[in-house]
This record gives C-alpha cells, sequence and structure tokens, in this order.
C-alpha cells in the first residue's frame, strides 16, 4: 500500500446483537479488530460478486452428505445478471478501486 494512499472514514449503525455476532466471530477465528473483520468481509463480498459476473454459483458443500446450498443475497443476484447482461464492461472484473486484502497490505488499528 501506497504511504500517499488516502482514507476515508466508514461509519455505520448496527444493533447491538450484530455488534456481539461480529466480536464472537472475530474471537473464534482470533482476529483482533473489526477492522480486520470489514476488510475480510469485503474481501469475500468482492470475490463472490467477481465470481456471480462470471456466470457462477456461491455456495457451499456438505461432502459427506453430498449437498450443497447456494449464497442467495440480492446484491449477489444483481451482479450475476450485471456480468450476464453488460457488454461494455469486461465480464467479471471488479470495481477498478475494489482490491482483495491479497492484493494489498492491510493496515490494521
Amino acid at each position: 500500500m501506497s504511504s500517499k494512499e488516502k482514507y476515508s472514514r466508514l461509519q455505520v449503525e448496527v444493533p447491538t446483537h450484530f455488534l456481539e455476532g461480529i466480536d464472537e466471530i472475530r474471537s473464534i477465528i482470533n482476529m483482533r479488530t473489526r477492522k480486520e473483520f470489514v476488510d475480510a468481509a469485503l474481501t469475500i463480498l468482492a470475490w463472490a460478486v467477481r465470481e456471480k459476473m462470471k456466470g457462477k454459483e456461491i455456495g457451499s458443500i456438505d461432502p459427506e452428505e453430498g449437498t450443497y446450498e447456494e449464497l442467495i443475497m440480492p446484491c449477489l443476484m444483481l451482479s450475476d445478471f450485471y456480468g450476464k447482461n453488460k457488454e461494455e464492461t469486461q465480464k467479471g472484473q471488479p470495481p477498478s478501486q475494489m482490491r482483495s486484502c491479497e492484493e494489498q497490505e492491510v493496515a490494521t488499528t
């Protein structure tokens, strides 16, 4: 990450139980900060959007049962539609400003 990169502040209001759930997940996966959590969540969402734009499905497989459950979210349904119907953009490309954690150094606070 460039030392000249600009940062913006993102502030959201969530119900207390939602924040408690985030903190519980953070403790399970040994994530130190809420910023790390948001970075990871945005990375997963950006990946899912790119995959849906390529016409792929997002879900989980239970290898023991041999079952598949697709993740259904309105934003993913829209990105699937966008990927199939937006001819002037290269299919499967995320917004240029969105980079995954693997593509950038993640600064934690």
